[in-house]
């Protein structure tokens, strides 16, 4: 049975905090080589990712549905990054605990995040699948303006799911001190603390799980297998080669996301207690870590396109730079 709305000795929200329970801060001396590894990590998925959405916005040439996909993919990539790396880096080496009402806003970020990168995910399979399917009415079919509305829409349908895991939250009985073992707040977790019957809580938590991570893993799956079905016809045209190109690109990160989905989900379920908590803690945080770092490389290697506009920019800003500076001792 749910309570009175934050029902706690306070009565307000504010008073509140959730201890987030970081294996990594034992012992005290493994404090900062954690928060090393983090920082890094951070910083390599805030400059790859805003490279590649600077490359992508900066030259015309790529002003395509499909790079189009891929800027709102290291969007969102840096928005998850920021929501959930600097709390681990902080609760590693600082306070372990934050207010209950700032672990709900970064559960809402948090969700929000997951929704749009799944439907994301969704959209550049439904891509690709036109691309090969249908080359020749691929430019009427896919503009940018049809991608940019549905981007518009996967975001506001996310937004209203996020406000009811919000609201199911907020609804809660949480009468004992708070604390959840993972590096990110999310409904589940703080459905779990709270007291009382949440059974129904519960229910509402996994069929939003299944409805943003197990259909979109599906609908992926099967659009991709079409675009097996058509790679194997004979006399496929070199434009449908380079679709199919892309299409391993993005099948590639498509398989970071949900591996690291499925690791984080199956690693939430009650495991004997010889499982180290530090193997359970350190699996949630490669969901966090693998796919904002991993993406915009996997991009970078595998889009021709994108490797050439990058260097064009900024590689060759670099040498241009070392030219003058060369001509300058020589004067």
């Amino acid at each position: 049975m749910t309570g009175p709305p934050l029902n706690a000795p306070e009565g307000n929200a504010s008073h509140l905090t959730v201890e987030l329970r970081n294996p990594f801060r034992e012992p005290p001396t493994a404090r900062w080589l954690a928060f090393s590894l983090f920082l890094a990590v951070y910083v390599a998925a805030l400059a790859c990712n805003s490279l590649l959405c600077l490359a992508i916005c900066a030259h015309r040439r790529l002003h395509r549905p499909m790079y189009l996909l891929v800027c709102a993919m290291s969007s969102v990539d840096l928005v998850a990054a920021t929501n959930s790396l600097p709390t681990l880096m902080r609760s590693t080496v600082g306070a372990a605990s934050i207010a209950l009402d700032e672990c709900v806003a970064q559960m809402f970020v948090a969700h929000a995040v997951l929704r749009m990168q799944t439907s994301a995910l969704c959209l550049m399979s439904l891509d690709r699948c036109v691309a090969i399917g249908h080359p020749l009415r691929y430019g009427a079919l896919v503009t940018n303006g049809r991608v940019a509305a549905a981007l518009a829409a996967a975001a506001a349908l996310a937004a209203l799911c996020c406000l009811a895991n919000v609201a199911l939250v907020l609804r809660l009985d949480f009468c004992r001190p708070l604390a959840i073992p993972v590096p990110v707040c999310n409904s589940l977790a703080l459905v779990h603390a709270a007291c009382g019957d949440v059974a129904a809580e519960v229910a509402f938590g996994y069929s939003m799980l299944a409805l943003y991570v197990v259909a979109p893993a599906a609908l992926v799956s099967l659009a991709y297998a079409r675009v097996l079905l058509e790679f194997r016809r004979p006399g496929l045209r070199a434009t449908q080669r380079r679709a199919v190109h892309a299409c391993v690109t993005q099948l590639m990160v498509a398989g970071v996301y949900f591996v690291s989905i499925l690791v984080s989900f199956v690693n939430s379920f009650p495991f004997p207690e010889s499982r180290a908590a530090e193997t359970r803690f350190a699996f949630h945080v490669l969901h966090y870590m693998l796919p904002c770092t991993l993406n915009p490389v996997i991009y970078g290697l595998r889009m021709g396109e994108i490797r050439r506009v990058a260097f064009q920019r900024f590689g060759g800003r670099v040498a241009q730079q070392q030219q003058q500076q060369h001509q300058e001792q020589l004067e």
